[in-house]
Parts: C-alpha cells; sequence; structure tokens
C-alpha cells in the first residue's frame, strides 16, 4: 500500500500556473494544441497528486527511461528532472537550490539535478515507493543515488549501453527485463505482457506522429513556432504510451498540416534557421518569441530534446514491446548524441543541420552540464569548418537565472545575428 504524502506543494504549483495559461489562452485563442498542452500537463501532475489518494505507486524514474512499462503496470510515473523542468519556468526556485547545497550537492552540478533534489530535502513533492534511475548522464545517476538514499526505497539502476549498437541493443532489452523482474517484486504483480504490448503500439504511433511533426519543419519558411518544439517534448516525456500524448500530437500535425497548405509560417518573414544544440534557458523561454519578432530566426529542430530520425522507425515494432522500448530508447538524441562517444553528437549535428536546412547553430551549454560542455567545441568546431555554419556556444544556466539573466542571453543573441546579417 501506497504511504500517505503531503508532500504536493510544487505540483500543485505547476497545476494552478498551467490552470492560469490556460485560462488566459481560452480568452485569447491561438490554436487548439496549445489549449490541449496546458490541459494535458494539468490532468496528468492532477493524476500524481490523487496517486497515493487512491492507493497506487508513484514511481520516480529518470527522464529517458521506458515508462511505457510503468503504465502497463497501472503505476504512476513522476520524472523529477522533468518536473524541475517546468518549475523552473514558472521561477521560484533558488530555495531549492539552497537545500541541495545545505544537503552536501556540489554547487558545480547540473542545475535540474540540484532543484530535483532540493524539491525532495524541502518535501516539496510527493516521495516514490520506488525509484528507477536512468543513464543519460552522470549527473543524473549520481542524484538519483543520493535520492534512493535520502527516501531510503527500493531502487533499480538501467545500465544504458556504450556505445549504441545491436550489441548494444541486446544488453538494453537485458536491462529493461530486469525492470520487469524489479517492478514485479515491488507490486508483487505478473507484468501484463499483452498490455505492454498495447502500451507499445501507442507509443509507437506517438513516435509515428513526431516523425511526422519533424518531416513539416522541413518546409521552408517553417510552419512551426520554436516553443512549441520544446512543449512537445514537454508532453512526450511523461506521456508516452497513453492517448493523451497522441490527442496532442494529431492536433499538432493537422495544424502544420494546415499551414503549410495556406502558406502561414511561424514568422512572416523568415532570416534565419536555428539548429539549437543543447539546453535552453527554462526561465527565460521568452527569448524564442523575441528571436521569432526581432530577427525572424526559428528553431526549425532541436538536438537535445526532439530528433528522432525517421529512418528509425521501421526498425521499431511493438509487437516485440521489449525491444521495441530498447530501439526506441536507443534512437533518442538525449542518449545518443549525450551518451557518448563524441562523434554520435556531431553526426546528429550534421543530420540536422543537412535535414533542416539550418543556415546557424546555437548551442547553449549549461556550466554544470560535463557532456553539454565537453562537446560544445567540438560541435562548433566541427558544423564552422565542415559545413560553414556559424555557431554560437552560450555559457548560462538551464533554471538558475543568477548565472545569466534573460537581459545578457539576448545581448549575446543580438551580436550573434547582426553579425550574421552583417
Amino acid at each position: 500500500m501506497a504511504q500517505t504524502d503531503s508532500g504536493l506543494k510544487m505540483v500543485e504549483m505547476v497545476i494552478n500556473g498551467f490552470e492560469k495559461r490556460l485560462e488566459h489562452r481560452k480568452a485569447h485563442p491561438t490554436v487548439r494544441s496549445e489549449e490541449l498542452f496546458y490541459e494535458s500537463m494539468i490532468s496528468y501532475n492532477k493524476k500524481v497528486v490523487r496517486t497515493k489518494k487512491e492507493g497506487k505507486l508513484l514511481g520516480w524514474v529518470g527522464l529517458m527511461s521506458p515508462i511505457e512499462v510503468l503504465y502497463a503496470m497501472d503505476i504512476v510515473p513522476f520524472a523529477p528532472e522533468l518536473h524541475s523542468m517546468l518549475t523552473a519556468s514558472q521561477g521560484g526556485v533558488k530555495e531549492c537550490f539552497d537545500a541541495s547545497a545545505g544537503y552536501g550537492l556540489p554547487i558545480e552540478m547540473c542545475s535540474n539535478h540540484k532543484l530535483s533534489a532540493g524539491m525532495a530535502i524541502n518535501k516539496l513533492v510527493p516521495s516514490p515507493d520506488f525509484i528507477i534511475s536512468s543513464q543519460v548522464c552522470d549527473s543524473s545517476l549520481k542524484t538519483f543515488e543520493v535520492l534512493s538514499h535520502y527516501y531510503n526505497v527500493p531502487t533499480y539502476y538501467l545500465d544504458f549501453p556504450y556505445p549504441t549498437s545491436e550489441r548494444g541493443i541486446d544488453y538494453y532489452v537485458n536491462e529493461i527485463r530486469g525492470m520487469i523482474q524489479f517492478l514485479e517484486d515491488v507490486t508483487r504483480k505478473r507484468m501484463d505482457m499483452a498490455r505492454l504490448q498495447e502500451v507499445a503500439t501507442l507509443s509507437k504511433k506517438t513516435m509515428e506522429l513526431c516523425s511526422d511533426i519533424s518531416e513539416l519543419r522541413k518546409n521552408i519558411p517553417s510552419p512551426m513556432k520554436s516553443k512549441a518544439s520544446f512543449r512537445s517534448f514537454t508532453v512526450q516525456a511523461p506521456l508516452s504510451g497513453t492517448q493523451a500524448a497522441i490527442e496532442y500530437f494529431e492536433t499538432l500535425k493537422k495544424e502544420l498540416t494546415e499551414n503549410v497548405a495556406r502558406g502561414k509560417w511561424a514568422v512572416a518573414e523568415e532570416r534565419h534557421r536555428i539548429a539549437w544544440l543543447c539546453s535552453s534557458p527554462l526561465y527565460a523561454m521568452h527569448i524564442f518569441d523575441w528571436m521569432e519578432q526581432e530577427y525572424g530566426a526559428v528553431v526549425v529542430m532541436d538536438m537535445l530534446l526532439n530528433y528522432f530520425p525517421k529512418s528509425v522507425l521501421p526498425t521499431l515494432d511493438p509487437s516485440d514491446p521489449i525491444e521495441y522500448l530498447a530501439r526506441k530508447s536507443s534512437a533518442m538524441s538525449a542518449t545518443k548524441a549525450f551518451g557518448g562517444p563524441i562523434e554520435y553528437a556531431a553526426e546528429t549535428a550534421r543530420d540536422i543541420v543537412n535535414e533542416y536546412k539550418a543556415d546557424s547553430a546555437v548551442f547553449y551549454a549549461i556550466t554544470g552540464c560535463k557532456q553539454g560542455c565537453s562537446i560544445s567545441r567540438f560541435l562548433r568546431d566541427t558544423l564552422q569548418k565542415e559545413l560553414g555554419i556559424p555557431t554560437l556556444v552560450i555559457d548560462g544556466d538551464s533554471m538558475d537565472p543568477s548565472v545569466l539573466s534573460p537581459e545578457e542571453i539576448m545581448t549575446k543573441l543580438e551580436g550573434y545575428f547582426e553579425a550574421l546579417e552583417g
């Protein structure tokens, strides 16, 4: 039986923030997908709030974990890294950074994980019944280790293969099987493989829709605004394998298809097609609107969250749901490009530039991200020397505005665009 937990302050804050934005959007309607984004986020977070009242288990998961397995076992997944992103977009996170530092976490580590740990230490989020850690980066792995000791709950560490290969796929299949065995031990219930196949089929449909949307973004000019790209991952990460995700992406695809047919583009005059190569300042997402309005600059694809090559789709077969999940995880750009080796990152960046006809690139490097900072110079040199793509590297933070203010980010981008146009 799940334990009683009152640590819901941060989740309720996110719900309230999204409800206010949804109310504003309905009063000033634009497109249905924007309303649906807020509705899906509100609904998902309310499920998190109700989890323990309804006697269900809440599993904390790493951002790239195969959450479809949890949905197949009627377990509610909660990704603290994603929740940190949602919280940072609404502000008020300093107390969590202070808490993580007071607990002994180094201030040099990734702010996403400092915030995740700080929310737990300050008891602002519901505690987990178990933890599943997925290895996307060193900081994530160590943070989940800290959280496992802090909560003293059963923990399973998914070991992601390095590098990605057929041998690596076989290895990861066994890792996911071990994860299923772990969940069966925790829940004392057997996995219904027919149900897992149903969830995997929904997940595959979501990936097909995401691929179709990516193809539409290759149009020149782009039919999709920059911020919609980051919203897409926010839906996919916690809802993959659900009908809610399919509804959102079907709606977005329909809108973009109509935009292309009508000649309705993200900006009236597209002047710059940007490949966005790493994280983003979640506390200052308005900069993407500003770039579009002032410089006609549109993010045509981002490497960290949404790039998923169409060529991968034929290899994804939900009739074997475990292998499907292993292959899907291995193809996601966050796990492949940022998991190493460094040549994978360069290959992904080249593919994005070539496929989406990007003429410029921005690498927003989080100072606490070892993986991101270690590849920024290599990617910049690769794109500039091989493809002639001028690449701007901005050293900043995704969640802490004290590292780099919105005004400083805009000043750096302003100089970059003026140099491009000069």
